[in-house]
C-alpha cells in the first residue's frame, strides 16, 4: 500500500525528464477501463514511466526507436509529431522533419502515408516509416488544397480545393488520379471516401449524398439538420449519424437501392456527436460525444461496448487499431482501443516543455 500511495502522488504532477517535462493527468477515470470501473492501478503508472524512460535517449537525440503508435499534428508549431511507444506507454516525440512548413497534415489510418498541405496550399504525399518522412512524387491538378480526406484503410485520399475533390487511388505505392468530383457550393459537416475511391459521401445541412467518381449521385437521407457519414473499410457500406431524432443508420451499399436501416435510436451520445467511425475490422460503429462518452454498436445489431473519458473529445481519428480522441495541446492525448481483450482508454502525457 505504501508503494501505491507513492505512485498515486504522481497524478497531476509534472515529471522532469532529460528531454522535457510530461504531466500525468489528475484523473485516470476511464484509463484502461470501461465506464464505472476503478481508476488505473499503480502498474499502469509504472508502465507509463517505463515507456517514458525507454524512449528517453532516442527522443533526446532526435531519433525514433521502437514502435510508433501514431502521429499528431502540432497546430501551434506547424509540426507533425510521432507517438513513440505502444498505447498506454507512449510519449509525444520530436517532430518529423519536413522539407517545407506545413499548414496541416492528415495521416493515413495505416500510418504509412501522410498528406501535408504546405503554406501555399500545395499538397504533398509523404511516406512515413519509423517516425521519418520522405516525399512521394505526385503531381496534383489542384493548385491549392484546403483539406485531405483518407479512405478507411488509407488506400485512397480525396484532396479538396474549393468546390472540387481530386480522388487519388493506388496508395501508398502507386498514387494516381482516379477522377474529380464537383462538390458544388454547399458546406459539409463531413466528407468520406470509399477505399476504392469510387464513392464520396457528403453530409451537409439537409442532405446526405453519395457521389460517384465516375458520375452519378444518390441521395441517402434528406431533411436532417446535421449529419456525419463514414464508410466501412473495404466496402461501400456507410454509417450515417443524423441529428434530432434520426439516430444512427446503416446503408449496406451506397451504390445499390437499399434504404438506411436504423442501428440505434438517438440518445445523449448520439444527439451530440463529436466523432463517427467504423472499427478497423468494420464490424462495429463507434460514436463519440464531446463530453467524453463513447459507444460502440455492432453492425449486426446491438451494443458492443461503452467507454468514458475525462476529456473533451474532438473526433475519432484512427491510428492503426486505436483511435485518437483529441488534438495536441496543453492536455494529455487520449486514445481508445475498442478491439482487444484490454479494450479501454489510455492517455499520452502532455508535454509542458515542447520538444524541437
Amino acid at each position: 500500500m505504501r508503494g501505491l500511495r507513492r505512485e498515486s502522488q504522481l497524478v497531476g504532477q509534472a515529471i522532469r525528464l532529460p528531454w522535457g517535462d510530461a504531466t500525468v493527468p489528475r484523473t485516470l477515470r476511464g484509463t484502461r477501463a470501461r465506464a464505472g470501473e476503478s481508476p488505473a492501478p499503480a502498474w499502469v503508472l509504472a508502465g507509463l514511466l517505463i515507456g517514458l524512460l525507454a524512449f528517453g535517449a532516442g527522443a533526446q537525440q532526435g531519433q525514433v526507436g521502437g514502435p510508433v503508435s501514431g502521429y499528431v499534428f502540432d497546430v501551434a508549431s506547424h509540426l507533425l509529431r510521432p507517438l513513440l511507444g505502444t498505447p498506454g506507454a507512449a510519449i509525444v516525440g520530436q517532430a518529423v522533419v519536413l522539407p517545407f512548413t506545413a499548414a496541416s497534415v492528415a495521416v493515413s489510418p495505416k500510418l504509412d502515408l501522410a498528406v501535408a498541405l504546405a503554406d501555399d496550399g500545395s499538397p504533398h504525399l509523404l511516406r512515413l516509416a519509423g517516425g521519418a518522412a520522405s516525399e512521394i512524387v505526385y503531381n496534383s491538378a489542384l493548385g491549392h488544397a484546403a483539406q485531405a480526406v483518407f479512405s478507411p484503410s488509407g488506400s485512397a485520399v480525396a484532396l479538396v480545393g474549393g468546390s472540387t475533390a481530386e480522388i487519388v487511388t493506388g496508395l501508398p505505392d502507386a498514387p494516381q488520379m482516379a477522377g474529380t468530383v464537383d462538390l458544388g457550393a454547399a458546406r459539409f459537416h463531413s466528407l468520406a471516401l470509399s477505399d476504392d475511391g469510387a464513392w464520396l459521401l457528403t453530409a451537409g445541412p439537409g442532405t446526405v449524398r453519395a457521389v460517384g467518381t465516375a458520375g452519378g449521385v444518390r441521395t441517402l437521407m434528406s431533411g436532417v439538420r446535421t449529419a456525419l457519414a463514414v464508410f466501412a473499410p473495404g466496402s461501400h457500406q456507410a454509417a450515417i449519424l443524423a441529428g434530432g431524432d434520426v439516430g444512427l443508420a446503416l446503408v449496406r451499399d451506397v451504390a445499390g437501392t437499399g434504404t438506411p436501416e436504423t442501428l440505434a435510436s438517438s440518445d445523449a451520445v448520439l444527439a451530440a456527436p463529436a466523432g463517427l467511425s467504423f472499427s478497423a475490422d468494420g464490424r462495429s460503429v463507434l460514436v463519440a460525444a464531446g463530453n467524453g462518452r463513447i459507444a460502440g454498436f455492432d453492425v449486426a445489431g446491438g451494443m458492443r461496448g461503452t467507454w468514458s473519458c475525462d476529456c473533451t473529445v474532438t473526433g475519432l481519428t484512427r491510428m492503426g487499431g486505436v483511435f485518437r480522441l483529441n488534438e495536441l495541446g496543453g492536455d494529455p492525448l487520449w486514445l481508445l482501443n475498442p478491439e482487444s481483450a484490454t479494450a479501454g482508454i489510455v492517455f499520452v502525457p502532455a508535454l509542458t516543455a515542447s520538444a524541437n
